[in-house]
């Protein structure tokens, strides 16, 4: 009960501080499309800093959000690598059986992946699509896993 009242506290408190939009001199659409709120936070929070760039600001966030996306990419690239190594390892232990089960089609799903993340544009994808993709791989590593109980 105590943890729940100190959590009500510094949820309360930290509520309070967010910075209210009227008196914000940056207002929260000139930052729209970011995708979270710590970079409003920290918008709002350098206004009040002399010589503040808000231009230099803002490509300086977006220039990390870019970063952020090439590294989502590749650690998805990797995911799908160690999937497909996974898959093909499930493939050679399938040739020894009476009764093979089908995996080409899984190798096929995976190698699908792997070139839409080849073929990625990092300047138009948003993180949603990256999501997706990383919902994709986890969704074929299920059904690897599936097929791992079949043999």
């Amino acid at each position: 009960m105590k943890k729940l009242a100190l959590l009500l506290i510094l949820a309360s408190s930290a509520f309070a501080k967010f910075p209210d939009e009227s008196d914000a001199r940056i207002k929260f659409k000139h930052v729209k499309g970011l995708p979270t709120a710590k970079n409003l936070i920290a918008l709002n929070a350098a206004k009040n800093f002399e010589g503040f760039d808000y231009d230099l600001t803002k490509g300086k966030i977006e220039a990390a959000m870019y970063n952020m996306k090439i590294d989502k990419v590749e650690e998805l690239k990797q995911e799908t690598l160690e999937l497909l190594m996974r898959v093909s390892t499930v493939e050679k232990l399938n040739m020894d059986r009476s009764e093979p089960i089908a995996v080409e089609g899984l190798i096929n799903e995976i190698k699908l992946i792997e070139s839409q993340l080849e073929n990625i544009d990092i300047d138009t994808i948003n993180f949603e699509g990256l999501d997706l993709i990383k919902e994709q791989i986890e969704n074929k590593t299920f059904d690897l896993e599936e097929l791992l109980v079949e043999l």
